[in-house]
């Protein structure tokens, strides 16, 4: 259907449609992005935090070669929900201490310090060089579900306020036309009338407003009341030659 075939009505109501969905559809496509990358940021600083306060408990235990006291910090890890591993290294790369090792199996050991976002794991990396010293490396593990339940939320939000956002403008689009579009139907049925011999319905013109409509109103009365003077100046002229 050509947007000309459409009623003043219809295309008001089109095109507010259309400004909200597309702010709809920008709130849903910008808001969840923007807040996973937030989120990741939050969750990539917090296990790199741990990593630095763990390693520097464990460096005595890299010193002194002490399995048992690495061992011991490395299984604080279980207080944090969402650690997988831990591993404290020797500078040859075989394990001082381990905790849940296997879950890191699949982990390159030569990764640059720092974390980064592994599959469904933050790995973290510190390198350690104790006062003796020594060298090593802490790698830690976290597990990242609870981030993607989060992202699921923040969809899941983001779509019930997209929803919201573009139903609004749905209600907005047909009160802003019905409110827009009534004076200048009044106007136009007045006109219908008075074209059909309904002279009395000129009284119907709503000349109180002070706005566009107002203004036609306005004009349009005057048009009529002139033509009806020219009217009756044309009838009374032929009245007279009679």
């Amino acid at each position: 259907m050509r947007l000309r075939h459409l009623s003043l009505r219809a295309r008001l109501v089109l095109l507010v449609a259309l400004l909200f969905a597309a702010f709809a559809l920008f709130f849903l496509a910008f808001f969840p992005a923007r807040m996973d990358a937030q989120a990741q940021h939050w969750v990539l600083s917090r296990a790199m935090g741990i990593a630095r306060l763990l390693a520097s408990a464990t460096e005595p235990a890299l010193d002194f070669g002490n399995a048992l006291n690495g061992q011991t910090h490395l299984e604080a890890l279980a207080s944090t929900p969402e650690a997988t591993f831990g591993l404290l290294l020797r500078e040859d790369g075989t394990p001082l201490a381990s905790w849940n090792p296997e879950r890191a199996q699949a982990i390159p050991r030569d990764l640059a310090e720092g974390a980064r976002i592994l599959g469904q794991e933050v790995v973290a990396r510190v390198n350690i060089q104790t006062r003796g010293g020594q060298h090593g490396v802490l790698l830690l593990g976290f597990s990242l579900a609870g981030l993607r339940r989060e992202s699921q939320h923040t969809l899941r939000l983001s779509a019930t306020v997209s929803a919201l956002i573009f139903g609004f403008g749905l209600l907005a689009a047909f009160g802003l036309g019905t409110l827009l579009v009534r004076p200048l139907r009044q106007v136009t049925q007045v006109a219908l009338r008075i074209s059909e011999g309904e002279h009395d319905a000129q009284k119907e013109l709503d000349l109180t407003r002070r706005d566009e409509m107002g203004s036609l109103a306005a004009a349009f009365s005057r048009m009529l009341q002139r033509l009806y003077e020219q009217k009756a100046l044309i009838e009374s002229q032929s009245a007279g030659r009679r």
